[in-house]
């Protein structure tokens, strides 16, 4: 059987609701909304430690609380240089003194990669963790045309926006002071999706004149998205729909059948189930879990996804998700279905008792089998 090459794209900050496919009008996403109907969409994927780093280090070394390590050296690229795969890295992926570039100038580099790649004769692996669409702080990478549209826009609040919510804490508190900078960010921030998806459009292309489609699974996701007033807060690092909740397509022309997927898959489980994918041995030792053969046989499966950080935890399901707040000592509950801009608390109603004892049980016993924090450089 011939290999199937890798061609993964990692977007920065983009949450699940900012591209068109997901039904966001304001969005300039034509190539990323037809990759995605060419694709497997996970319903519920998400950025099981959504703080940068820690998720990029979840991706490459399969599992939770990875260590931060340059990416030639995880335990991705490892696998699949043993497999005979040449293996490249696009952009930052957690390596220090990296700085950010437009999504044009990564694709530029990117596309020589790729055809240098393809002309090899063995299998490859081509991983690309964009700039964009990023923070809204780097408005030298933005183009006049690309921000044109958004010039004059002022966007409207979420049904979860709040001011001045001093239960949040101050660093991450959107105050009445901030709103503008905020809203000139998220400005940048479409501006370099409109980019970033001028940039799928041309590797699709150089992938299809290749004649490398139906050798080729596309992985395409993001790293967590930002609050900007939702919950009063702004920024990521939470555990809120906003900052964890992620696009996830994977295309294999011919092998896997285009449409919605109703899983839970977090950033560590995305190396184990793309090996799967891709015909490979999973390592004992990664924690995450493979869903391939749900991805497959187009199953759904109800197993909870844990999202974890420095001050939080959840876990995830398909409907229902229960999080605690450890600063605040405050658990929470929510109904997605009903609630999905998690507004109305079911922690203390009676009639959801019996869930909460489960969910909180399932999240005891996920955490407890968690590795230790490796250190992180």
């Amino acid at each position: 059987m011939k290999p199937t090459n890798l061609v993964f794209l990692l977007a920065r900050n983009l949450d699940w609701a900012m591209p068109g496919i997901n039904g966001n009008c304001l969005s300039y996403t034509d190539a990323i909304d037809a990759l995605g109907e060419e694709s497997v969409r996970i319903t519920c994927a998400l950025s099981g430690e959504p703080e940068g780093k820690a998720c990029r280090a979840a991706v490459l070394g399969g599992g939770y609380r990875a260590e931060i390590l340059p990416p030639e050296e995880t335990a991705f690229a490892r696998c699949l240089s043993e497999a005979g795969y040449g293996v490249h890295f696009s952009g930052s992926w957690n390596r220090t003194g990296h700085a950010p570039l437009s999504p044009d100038s990564q694709t530029d580099a990117l596309l020589d990669t790729l055809d240098a790649l393809s002309r090899s004769g063995a299998p490859f692996a081509l991983f690309c963790d964009f700039d964009a669409p990023g923070d809204g702080s780097s408005p030298e990478l933005v183009s006049g045309d690309d921000l044109d549209p958004f010039r004059e826009r002022w966007f409207r609040p979420a049904p979860s926006f709040a001011l001045n919510d001093r239960s949040v804490p101050r660093s991450a508190r959107l105050t009445a002071s901030r709103l503008g900078e905020e809203n000139e960010r998220r400005k940048l921030r479409y501006a370099m999706l409109t980019a970033l998806d001028r940039c799928v459009e041309r590797i699709l292309s150089r992938v299809e004149e290749s004649a490398l489609s139906r050798d080729t699974l596309i992985v395409f996701t993001s790293d967590g998205g930002l609050l900007f007033g939702d919950h009063g807060r702004v920024g990521g690092g939470t555990f809120y729909e906003e900052a964890v909740r992620t696009p996830l397509f994977l295309r294999r022309t011919m092998v896997l059948s285009p449409g919605e997927a109703e899983l839970c898959i977090s950033s560590a489980d995305l190396c184990p189930t793309i090996l799967a994918l891709l015909n490979l041995p999973v390592p004992e030792e990664m924690t995450g879990r493979s869903f391939a053969p749900a991805i497959l046989d187009g199953k759904t499966d109800d197993t909870p996804a844990v999202i974890t950080g420095k001050d939080y935890a959840a876990l995830r399901g398909r409907h229902y998700k229960l999080c605690r707040d450890l600063k605040r000592k405050k658990t929470m509950l929510f109904d997605l279905r009903t609630d999905p801009y998690e507004l109305n608390d079911l922690a203390e109603n009676e009639a959801f008792a019996a869930l909460r004892a489960e969910m909180e049980e399932a999240l005891n016993a996920r955490l407890s089998a968690l590795p230790p924090a490796k250190k992180r450089r």
